[in-house]
């Protein structure tokens, strides 16, 4: 029985684990002058750190 027990929590355990989804998120901060807008931003995770350190960002202005 606790060995049924065991194999249950441990299925249960990386089926868990193999669903969660890993999210990136960009942080992003503005400050709106009369002349300017000032941006800031940061990567919310090392692994987004890494990537958009090799690929780059790309700052779009859109109008409403």
């Amino acid at each position: 029985m606790k060995k049924a027990y065991f194999i249950f929590l441990s299925l249960l355990s990386i089926i868990s684990y193999g669903q969660e989804a890993k999210q990136d998120t960009l942080y992003v901060a503005t400050q709106s002058y009369g002349d300017s807008v000032v941006v800031r931003w940061a990567p919310g995770s090392t692994h987004l750190w890494k990537v958009a350190n090799k690929v780059g960002y790309y700052v779009e202005r859109k109008k409403n």
